[in-house]
C-alpha cells in the first residue's frame, strides 16, 4: 500500500495548473510558489516525506 502522504503530494501536482511561459510550461503549485493557498494536509505531508528522506547530515546549507 502506498504511503498516503506520497498520494496528498502526487495529486497535488496532478491537479496543478500548468501555464506556458514563452515556450515553456510552467506548473503552478503551492509549495513551490504559494499560490493557491496550501492545504496544512499537503504541508504536513511535503513535510514529513522530505525529514524522513532526506540524510540531514549530508546538508551544509538550505537555499529558501
Amino acid at each position: 500500500m502506498a504511503d498516503e502522504r506520497f498520494e496528498i503530494l502526487r495529486r497535488s501536482i496532478i491537479e496543478a495548473p500548468v501555464i506556458m511561459k514563452g515556450e515553456y510550461p510552467y506548473f503552478i503549485h503551492p509549495l513551490s510558489d504559494g499560490v493557491p493557498i496550501q492545504s496544512a494536509e499537503l504541508l504536513a505531508a511535503a513535510r514529513d516525506l522530505i525529514n524522513e528522506n532526506v540524510d540531514w547530515e549530508q546538508i551544509d546549507l538550505i537555499l529558501g
